[in-house]
């Protein structure tokens, strides 16, 4: 693929369940499986055309919301649009019938009569059927979505995870069926129509949403066109620089997962401009940003520190700062860095605070609280506070002297009483 893509290699499905759930939950594709589900219960209407024409119509909306979904996802379109797809026919779920109606007709003509070719070939068109549905959602032809050696050839280029793939669609056909199994006649009667036809809608919206995934991730081997593919040809055309700096930015973030980050610059910017390109970008982000909240703020720090991150650290201290909030680290090495930091950084104020929270979050680190006291004297010293300075090394040393090397705290000391019996010119 290409340079624009999210990661310089895509993650293999079965490693971003989290990013299809939260791509399905997204609120205008969550809403229409929800009303498709909630329109069953036009299914009571004691009317046998009204009910056919209720299934089929149902039918071949879910179909086509699968497909527009599987299409969209395999070019590389993480953010669902809510826009009418002219390039998904209305039909395409009667086209959808094809596999599971070739299925049958084998049943019925050949395993009937020769059990061991007819079980193999509907064990192979099984396998095929993933597929099946990727050149019926790229060229939205029966026939050659029916064509064994694309198939095949599709299937074999992609390779291992093919195999994974088509295992992870029996199931969720399987969880279907065994599900419907289990709530038959436990709930009323219409609760029970709603509740399986949502799950049937967004099992089939998650199973396709993985399929167009596999498409993408696999889209140099199968010839596949994406968006990136797209946006370089447009590139390369216009014979402009092709390094996009928004990009490349919320690419290192996601890369770092810092999701939060590169959440903030994809709204700032698209406030700013008309960037619907950073779009593909923002579910990522929000996924990202989830785990992050989840990961406690001391180990965000912990993390930030021994990638010597220290600049993204110290932002995350002072955005809690900023809220009220305050971050206990687990590590004192963590508070001795940034002291450090921002000592080498002329930020006195941040070196006397976090002096403060080492001391207070790590009583029994003697000589830490000691070394740390010593920085802290010299910002005291550099924010002309040389009295406080002063009172800190001698509180230092009358309290450390027993347990922890303070010979620093001495020459420092006696370096300040002399600078301060300096006559003034």
């Amino acid at each position: 693929m290409t340079s624009t893509r999210i990661y310089s290699e895509v993650p293999p499905f079965w490693r971003r369940f989290g990013f299809f759930f939260a791509f399905i939950r997204q609120e205008k594709l969550f809403f229409q499986v929800t009303l498709l589900a909630f329109l069953n219960l036009l299914l009571a209407i004691p009317s046998f055309i009204i009910q056919i024409f209720v299934q089929i119509s149902l039918f071949l909306a879910s179909y086509k919301l699968a497909f527009e979904v599987l299409s969209s996802m395999s070019r590389g379109e993480f953010q669902y649009r809510d826009s009418f797809a002219f390039h998904v026919t209305e039909l395409i779920g009667f086209k959808a019938l094809g596999m599971p109606v070739l299925q049958l007709l084998l049943f019925i003509f050949v395993f009937r009569y020769d059990p061991l070719t007819g079980a193999s070939l509907l064990l192979l068109t099984t396998i095929l059927t993933p597929a099946f549905l990727m050149i019926l959602a790229e060229s939205q032809s029966l026939i050659n979505a029916l064509n064994p050696l694309t198939q095949i050839q599709i299937a074999t280029r992609i390779g291992a995870e093919y195999v994974a793939l088509t295992l992870f669609f029996v199931l969720m056909s399987g969880l279907n069926l065994l599900i419907r199994y289990v709530l038959n006649g436990v709930l009323p009667a219409l609760i029970e129509v709603v509740l399986l036809a949502w799950l049937l809608y967004f099992l089939m919206v998650f199973s396709f949403s993985v399929i167009g995934y596999v498409m993408y991730r696999h889209a140099d081997s199968i010839g596949h066109e994406t968006m990136d593919t797209v946006e370089d040809r447009q590139s390369q055309q216009s014979k402009t620089d092709d390094h996009d700096p928004i990009k490349h930015r919320i690419e290192e973030l996601l890369a770092a997962g810092d999701g939060q980050q590169a959440l903030n610059i994809i709204d700032e910017v698209s406030k700013q401009e008309q960037r619907d390109d950073l779009n593909r970008y923002r579910l990522d982000a929000q996924h990202l940003a989830r785990q992050q909240q989840a990961v406690t703020p001391a180990d965000q720090i912990h993390h930030l520190v021994a990638e010597k991150q220290y600049r993204r650290a110290m932002q995350l201290f002072q955005q809690h700062h900023e809220k009220g909030q305050l971050i206990r680290p687990a590590h004192v090495s963590d508070v001795l860095s940034l002291i450090k930091y921002n000592l080498q950084n002329n930020k006195h104020d941040w070196v006397v605070r976090l002096y403060k929270l080492l001391t207070r979050n790590f009583p029994k680190h003697h000589q830490d609280i000691v070394d740390a006291g010593h920085i802290a004297a010299q910002s005291y010293y550099q924010l002309n506070e040389v009295d406080k300075a002063r009172r800190l090394l001698q509180r230092l040393i009358r309290q450390y002297q027993e347990t922890a090397n303070t010979n620093q705290l001495k020459s420092y000391l006696i370096g300040i009483k002399q600078r301060q019996k300096k006559p003034t010119k």
